[in-house]
């Protein structure tokens, strides 16, 4: 689960400067890295989809790796783009230019009739490409990105938006959205690193016939954009100087086991000791097992409490144990848990008949929020269900805020990581 410090826009050293301090410094790392590092194997190199995406971005971006982020869920029947500058739509499958323009003052996107209307401009139904000149963000709905946006239509007459950008800018944003701006900087640098690899990982595992690699929504990784206006409606930026510094600082580097890369799933606090990947995701890698992890003690949720009626536990129970349901719940009896890192599994009788459900499944079936974590206890006072539980998210790999208290005890992003993946090793890329 991501952690989400709003913050606004800092001030300080213009960008231009940064950006081109951060390309000289970025340059002389990558080549560090290159010479450390081991030679990247032929699995490891991107596939020609994702090497074949046009953006418009500066000459020395180009060797780049590119990733596309879906920024709709689910598919909309409107979207509201603008661009403050000049800007260019092209078709995605020809790359021929449809229009052009000076600025695109939050159009409405819409398909009527096969017909795709972006604003003042109408198209033949199809994939198309917005650019925007030099560094000009593109706005979609109450967020700014760099690079282009694509409008993909769905047969279904709704709407995708992708936004394409260098993978190091999207990890910057990443950062600040995953991870509180107070957390140290070490913490920082491995949110840096286990970003970088979960996206390349999905990049890699993107189906062929996919137009996105990743969600912007906690689905895959949380991406707010270079900006965006929260739900008060004041602009708060959604990278920083101490972001982009932790993506420059580790830039190229990713997670690898056996000459591989590897998804590196991770939470917001594991509770006590993060829990085996493969008790959530069948593509977990062996090196997400359990370790200890007292360093998340001084974390707001690492201990919770909280109550559901007996109905609403019970109409889960229902539907988990369908057709053989409870009708009511009489006694709740734990057989595996409560504690940290072990997924809570519970027997519930309604005095008739007896229902196996574990943590997670309950936590799934339940409204998004009610159950911080899978690992709880639970009990019937009156007409409630108690829970006691500990962690916030799934618990699996590094657990950021257990990163910040390792960070605060001297240790590098690099023996972090190494940590929470323990056999996992740290390597340049290549790129």
């Amino acid at each position: 689960m991501p952690l989400k410090d709003d913050r606004r826009i800092p001030t300080g050293a213009p960008w231009i400067a940064t950006a081109v301090c951060g390309l000289l410094i970025g340059l002389l790392i990558t080549l560090g890295f290159r010479a450390r590092g081991p030679q990247v194997p032929p699995e490891l190199k991107l596939p020609a989809a994702a090497r074949r995406q046009s953006v418009t971005v500066a000459p020395a971006k180009l060797l780049h790796p590119l990733i596309r982020v879906n920024l709709t869920s689910t598919p909309t029947t409107t979207l509201t783009i603008g661009v403050r500058g000049v800007y260019e739509i092209r078709s995605l499958d020809s790359q021929r230019t449809l229009a052009t323009g000076k600025s695109l003052d939050d159009a409405e996107v819409r398909l009527d009739s096969k017909k795709l209307t972006l604003g003042p401009h109408h198209f033949p139904s199809q994939p198309v490409e917005i650019a925007a000149t030099g560094d000009t963000r593109i706005s979609v709905g109450m967020h700014q990105y760099r690079g282009v946006v694509r409008v993909i239509p769905q047969s279904s007459g709704k709407l995708t938006a992708i936004n394409v950008l260098p993978l190091e800018e999207y990890v910057a944003c990443v950062i600040d959205a995953e991870m509180p701006a107070k957390f140290p900087a070490a913490a920082r640098e491995s949110q840096a690193i286990v970003a970088r690899t979960y996206a390349l990982w999905q990049m890699q595992h993107a189906d062929s016939n996919a137009n996105y690699d990743v969600f912007a929504t906690v689905r895959s990784q949380k991406y707010l954009g270079v900006e965006y206006l929260d739900g008060k409606g004041r602009r708060l930026a959604g990278e920083s100087a101490s972001s982009r510094n932790a993506a420059l600082a580790t830039r190229g580097m990713v997670c690898m086991t056996q000459g591989k890369i590897f998804c590196t799933y991770y939470s917001a606090v594991c509770g006590g000791a993060t829990t085996p990947g493969s008790e959530f995701f069948a593509d977990a890698d062996a090196v997400l097992r359990s370790v200890p992890c007292p360093h998340c003690r001084h974390a707001d949720k690492y201990r919770w409490q909280t109550e559901l009626t007996v109905d609403d536990v019970a109409a889960v129970v229902r539907k988990h144990a369908s057709p053989r349901g409870l009708t009511n719940i009489k006694t709740i009896r734990q057989t595996q848990g409560p504690q940290a890192g072990v997924i809570a599994r519970f027997e519930i009788s309604d005095g008739r008949r007896n229902v196996s459900i574990d943590g997670n499944s309950l936590r799934q079936q339940l409204p998004t929020g009610k159950l911080l974590s899978p690992h709880f206890s639970m009990s019937v006072v009156g007409k409630n269900v108690k829970f006691s539980g500990s962690g916030f998210g799934h618990g699996a790999g590094l657990c950021q805020w257990g990163a910040s208290g390792l960070a605060i005890d001297g240790k590098s992003a690099r023996q972090i990581v190494e940590y929470y993946y323990p056999g996992a090793t740290i390597a340049g890329y290549g790129y």
